[in-house]
């Protein structure tokens, strides 16, 4: 799970006696509560890791509730407001790549180091863009739909949130390619956005899951 070591608590999701989803604030410190922090690729300043949970003692006060609803209530409302900010990073991300390799092919050709762009180029800054702000849209409606409480919130959260990391990764790889040796420097901010948006795709679920639970919505 992400941002392991910078939480002070952790809501965890666990059926009761009765087989219902209920969910309950965890304190970090809490006996039974170990942290195993690993170093992901990207995603510098973010903690991510394993979380243990052995024995740990709760008290009713502990219990989250919602009225009418059960964890899984507070589940599914959590993560379709969560999910659209996860796309809309990764694609803010995904557009600040477009720029900075657009504005650096320009220079190129300003300062004669390139004559003219390939039309291959041309089609990838093209494509690149059409795909960064569709996905981008996406996830605008699926947080409006968040915020108008809609049936298909839900939906549109994990599918947008699937394919907006999965575009913002494709597009900034095939951008990096644009700018030769530069887009790939550990120390170029090309370089840290591949391997942030990398680490976005393991380090908060696993994508086939999410895609795979709109096709069984889909199919009713």
């Amino acid at each position: 799970m992400s941002r392991l070591v910078e939480a002070s608590a952790f809501v965890a999701f666990a059926k009761d006696p009765g087989g219902r989803i209920q969910a309950a604030v965890v304190p970090a410190e809490a006996q039974g509560v170990t942290r195993y922090p690993e170093t992901p690729s990207g995603l510098a300043g973010w903690a991510w890791g394993t979380l243990q949970l052995d024995d740990v003692r709760l008290s009713g006060d502990d219990v989250l509730t919602l009225p009418g609803g059960d964890g899984e209530t507070i589940f599914r409302e959590h993560f379709a407001a969560f999910r659209p900010q996860v796309a809309a990073i990764a694609l803010g991300t995904a557009a600040g790549v477009h720029t900075r390799v657009l504005r650096t092919l320009q220079a190129r050709i300003q300062t004669g180091l390139l004559r003219r762009l390939r039309d291959t180029t041309l089609v990838t800054l093209g494509s690149t863009h059409a795909e960064i702000h569709a996905a981008l849209l996406a996830a605008v409606t699926a947080a409006r739909l968040t915020a108008q409480e809609s049936p298909h919130a839900n939906t549109w959260a994990r599918a947008t949130k699937a394919h907006g990391v999965e575009t913002a990764h494709e597009t900034v790889q095939k951008l990096a390619l644009l700018v030769g040796a530069s887009g790939f420097r550990a120390d170029s901010p090309i370089g840290k956005a591949r391997a942030d948006l990398g680490g976005l795709l393991y380090a908060d679920g696993i994508h086939d899951a999410l895609l795979r639970s709109v096709g069984r919505t889909l199919i009713g």
